[in-house]
């Protein structure tokens, strides 16, 4: 019994291994860093460099999700779900208001990133350009510095 326990365990614990490394990026000798794969980047507009591009792979692969950007009117805002396209455009899935008298809505726009500081930081404009959400502008542009790190943002408003 304990050895059919033990594989089983052993079986179920596999996925949440090759879930964790496959995230990993790969370095190809010193320090240069591995080109996030074409089907990824699609016709993006990013800096030519290195960093920049890798970032942009990182941003373009990776959902943000519950961000609260401040500078709200005393209503709390959040991007439940936050999406980079390979166009340069962006989608998000939003709630205004807590508890029940919360609303749900979608906004959209564009994107554009300054030449990255490194691989995981950049600096960021994201320009809102339609919303459904009640009392926001149609326009609107975010700055924000954005780094990403073992899958995890920080994101500080400029």
């Amino acid at each position: 019994m304990r050895v059919s326990l033990l594989a089983l365990l052993a079986l179920l614990a596999l996925p949440l291994l090759v879930l964790t490394t496959a995230g990993c990026a790969k370095k190809s000798g010193g320090s240069a860093t591995a080109a996030p794969a074409a089907d990824v980047m699609g016709k993006v507009n990013v800096p030519k460099d290195d960093n920049s591009r890798s970032f942009a792979g990182k941003i373009l692969s990776h959902d943000i999700t519950n961000f609260t950007p401040s500078g709200g009117d005393g209503m709390k805002f959040v991007y439940k779900t936050l999406s980079f396209r390979n166009d340069n455009t962006w989608d998000a899935d939003a709630v205004l208001g807590e508890g029940e008298d919360s609303v749900g809505c979608k906004e959209h726009g564009t994107w554009t990133m300054e030449a990255a500081k490194d691989e995981h930081t950049a600096d960021m404009a994201w320009v809102r350009d339609h919303t459904t959400c009640p009392g926001r502008d149609q326009s609107a542009t975010l700055r924000v510095n954005v780094s990403i790190a073992k899958g995890e943002y920080t994101i500080s408003m400029r």
